[in-house]
């Protein structure tokens, strides 16, 4: 099932790292984002923030700059999200003394339909998730029946 041209993915209960992402969110809301994760961990991570926020900020240095802006297009043609204002910046890590490093920062509200968005996501996840139960039921018959057929 597509929204959008988009593949859906069945909303999942948040893990122990989400939580503790939005745990240590700044005041500001901001999700740090890093190459280190799925693209689909950060874009499911901004739709349960906005689920309790009106406004997030998606940011990210260097090379996950790219990351940042694919997450924000993709929640925006999603229609989960608008795009507020995006903001560049060089930063620098003064701990490490090293150069200036590239910085973007993109806010995100709410789409007006996100309510109505985030429903039909659900619902399209669940239907997926039954499909994928009989595709799983039907497979298992098949081997049974294949079994017996190689036990005669």
């Amino acid at each position: 099932q597509k929204i959008s041209n988009m593949e859906v993915e069945e909303p999942r209960p948040m893990t122990y790292e989400e939580t503790t992402e939005i745990e240590k969110a700044s005041p500001s809301d901001t999700i740090k984002v890093s190459n280190n994760r799925s693209l689909f961990f950060y874009v499911d991570l901004a739709t349960k923030f906005l689920l309790t926020h009106e406004t997030v900020e998606v940011s990210g240095l260097g090379g996950a700059i790219p990351t940042v802006v694919t997450i924000a297009e993709i929640l925006k043609s999603q229609d989960v999200a608008k795009i507020t204002s995006i903001n560049t910046s060089f930063t620098t890590l003064q701990e490490h003394g090293s150069p200036p490093k590239p910085k973007i920062e993109v806010k995100i509200q709410k789409s007006d339909n996100f309510d109505t968005v985030f429903e039909q996501k659900k619902q399209l996840a669940q239907e997926n998730k039954e499909i994928h139960n009989l595709v799983e039921e039907a497979q298992k018959k098949m081997q049974e029946r294949l079994k017996a057929e190689n036990s005669k």
